[in-house]
């Protein structure tokens, strides 16, 4: 929110809770050397970098929606405090891992926030 100063912006986030849900359930199908996601960047994979930046961020809660090769997500991100969610019907497209989260967000949060789990340059500052 440009043009608004920080403690403007404290007093209007106050008592706003923010659920994520980051969507990691796709095929990676145009990918031909291995799932997009688990490839490294310097030492993290872009999943692991995408999650960082996520954590740096104002958000309450997260959740992980992994559909596709999940047992290998699953590995990578065992240690992330985040609840990793199975999407079974992944292959039925992105809406189907949208409401599978949106299933299961707090009551209590006022919005959430789908971010895309291939998304390693986007900053805490943008997502806040």
């Amino acid at each position: 929110m440009a043009g608004f100063s920080k403690k403007l912006l404290e007093k209007i986030n106050m008592g706003i809770k923010i659920s994520c849900l980051v969507l990691a359930a796709g095929l990676s199908s145009r990918m031909t050397i291995g799932h997009k996601l688990l490839l490294k960047v310097k030492s993290l994979t872009i999943i692991e970098k995408t999650i960082k930046n996520l954590y740096k961020s104002n958000i309450d809660s997260f959740f992980i929606i992994l559909g596709h090769q999940s047992n290998l997500f699953s590995k990578v991100l065992k240690n992330f405090k985040i609840p990793l969610i199975i999407n079974d019907s992944y292959q039925e497209g992105i809406s189907s891992s949208i409401k599978k989260g949106i299933s299961l967000i707090d009551h209590k949060s006022n919005g959430v926030m789908i971010c895309l789990a291939d998304m390693p340059k986007i900053t805490s500052k943008t997502y806040n």
